[in-house]
């Protein structure tokens, strides 16, 4: 399965721990999928099938943001996930 390996940062690129990622257009029918990016505000996704996703974040206090990405069918793909307020 695909993979989108991500960091979410804040407008002058400082890790944001803690932000909820979620997928909120897929190319195919897909579960609500969702994940927390860790301490260093890292993330990784697994998405049932290749092709352009668009991921959302949020944080606190009022940080949000969009990106984003094609998903190959093979290997993983990298995205940075700004979230401004």
């Amino acid at each position: 399965m695909p993979l989108v390996r991500g960091r979410t940062v804040d407008e002058q690129g400082n890790p944001v721990p803690g932000a909820t990622v979620v997928v909120t257009r897929a190319p195919v029918s897909v579960p609500d999928i969702a994940v927390r990016s860790d301490e260093r505000g890292e993330f990784v996704l697994t998405l049932p099938a290749p092709g352009r996703y668009q991921l959302g974040g949020r944080a606190e206090p009022a940080q949000t943001g969009e990106v984003e990405v094609d998903v190959p069918a093979a290997g993983d793909v990298h995205a940075e996930l700004r979230l401004a307020r």
